[in-house]
């Protein structure tokens, strides 16, 4: 298996940094343009988060490194909790709309 080096850990996380943004711009476009829903917004903060945790990383890891990891590990660990709490909590609204929407089916079906 091939072994990450140092190197292409720092092109890795910035480009992996821009694509989290990229998406994160694209579901809030989508959101005000296109359809607004909760699942949009949560996509969009999951991506933020996302790129929020890649740019961490790309600062403190890498080739020549701005900062010590160490700093910051219990940063990305909040940052893990804080992207598992919007993944629970775009379930669970997709989850009610989609219990709303069986209910209406079987009242107007």
């Amino acid at each position: 298996m091939m072994e990450m080096t140092n190197s292409s850990m720092a092109i890795l996380h910035p480009l992996l940094c821009v694509v989290a943004l990229q998406r994160a711009v694209i579901l809030i476009l989508h959101y005000y343009s296109v359809r607004q829903s909760w699942q949009s917004l949560f996509g969009a903060f999951f991506y933020l988060t996302n790129a929020w945790l890649f740019l961490i990383l790309s600062l403190t890891s890498g080739a020549s490194p701005i900062f010590d990891i160490d700093q910051f590990r219990f940063v990305i660990v909040i940052i893990g909790v804080l992207m598992l709490s919007i993944l629970s909590a775009s379930n669970f609204y997709a989850w009610r709309d989609l219990n709303k929407k069986s209910q209406l089916v079987q009242e107007n079906g």
